[in-house]
């Protein structure tokens, strides 16, 4: 596998609900507002992590209890094709700590496992480490929620709760996002992460992110690309923005592409589409010289560009399809942000080939 910004189609992944940080039921403390006991709400469903082990599966604690456990497809998981497993014959699950056991291993590249079960409400999320206030915005169903009407945070926890048990209905989406404090010691370097459970399209409007061209659809083609390193160790970043429902990120070696080591999201990362950033949660060892982070996913925006650092003004090129387009017509660039985006079709087809030049920067497919 090339270590260049290069990528290639692979298999579609569309998958429902993916969540990357804990949520739990609402218990206060300190000065926090005090919300009614949980009460169980109807049933929801997320998607199991892959712990490295096989066999072996996580399950974030926001269920009071499991009713169902079942395999799918990865390329094709809502086509209804689904094997049903059973208790205590298929599979072992400790409700405290999330840990799911399977009795029989599966294929983890080719299949997933959904686990469905009664949420706890009101809905909170723990961060775990500290996080700016005024940075939380959250998505719940169709509107944006209002901090004191709707939800508080507690800043110095990095806790996030909803106020009300109907803030939430029952299998509505949520999306929530936030900001972690500026290290002074890496003033330019900023950290944030996401959770929740919105199709691709809600979270695509509410973070202001271009909408698809009219008549223009989606590829739904997965691709797959090296992620860039920064100057923090545990940041990570990825040129195009990728939905958060069937993204992963792996540590592979060079030589050994074939055998990706899969991280598994919330307990190895955290990844924030809406800065294309991943931010790793432990210390991670990544050997610069015969190793590199591999990513998986589907665009949000095949037209859409980060290159996280600025970029001066005539210097950017873009080539589709063997044809350069001018400024202003043909793309436009955020200088300050390092942003390029390239409108129309041709760009967003799934067979479509494109080079994306700023001085030595470059990424191409």
């Amino acid at each position: 596998m090339d270590k260049s910004h290069a990528m290639g189609l692979g298999s579609s992944l569309v998958l429902a609900c993916i969540v990357s940080i804990l949520a739990c039921r609402a218990t206060p403390s300190g000065t926090e507002r005090q919300t009614p006991p949980a009460q169980p709400a109807e049933l929801d469903h997320i998607n199991a992590s892959v712990t490295g082990t096989p066999g072996q599966y996580h399950v974030l604690p926001v269920f009071e209890r499991l009713t169902q456990v079942y395999v799918v497809q990865r390329e094709s998981p809502s086509s209804g094709a689904r094997k049903v497993l059973t208790a205590p014959g298929d599979y072992t699950f400790d409700a405290q700590s999330g840990a799911l056991a399977l009795a029989s291993r599966i294929d983890d590249q080719k299949e997933l496992i959904v686990v469905e079960g009664v949420r706890h409400l009101p809905l909170s999320w723990q961060v775990g480490e500290a996080i700016e206030a005024d940075s939380v915005r959250i998505l719940l169903g169709e509107r944006e929620a209002q901090r004191g009407r709707d939800f508080e945070v507690n800043s110095a926890s990095g806790r996030i709760w909803l106020l009300k048990l109907d803030a939430l209905a029952a299998g509505e989406k949520h999306y929530v996002t936030y900001r972690f404090p500026t290290d002074p010691a890496n003033p330019r370097l900023t950290r944030s992460g996401s959770v929740g459970n919105a199709d691709a399209v809600a979270i695509r409007k509410f973070l202001g992110l271009p909408d698809q061209s009219q008549g223009v659809a989606r590829s739904g083609h997965s691709v797959g690309t090296n992620a860039c390193a920064t100057r923090d160790p545990r940041r990570w970043t990825i040129v195009q923005p990728m939905d958060p429902a069937g993204f992963r990120v792996a540590v592979a070696t060079e030589g050994r592409p074939a055998d990706p080591k899969w991280l598994e999201a919330s307990k190895d990362y955290t990844y924030d589409a809406s800065r294309a950033e991943i931010l790793f949660l432990r210390d991670i060892p990544v050997d610069p010289q015969t190793q590199f982070v591999y990513v998986s996913g589907v665009p949000l925006d095949r037209g859409v560009f980060f290159a996280h650092q600025p970029l001066s003004r005539g210097k950017v090129t873009v080539t589709v399809n063997g044809k350069a387009l001018s400024e202003g017509k043909g793309f436009t660039v955020d200088y300050d942000k390092g942003r390029i985006d390239v409108p129309g079709a041709a760009i967003r087809a799934p067979e479509s080939k494109f080079k994306i030049s700023a001085g030595s920067w470059t990424y191409s497919n």
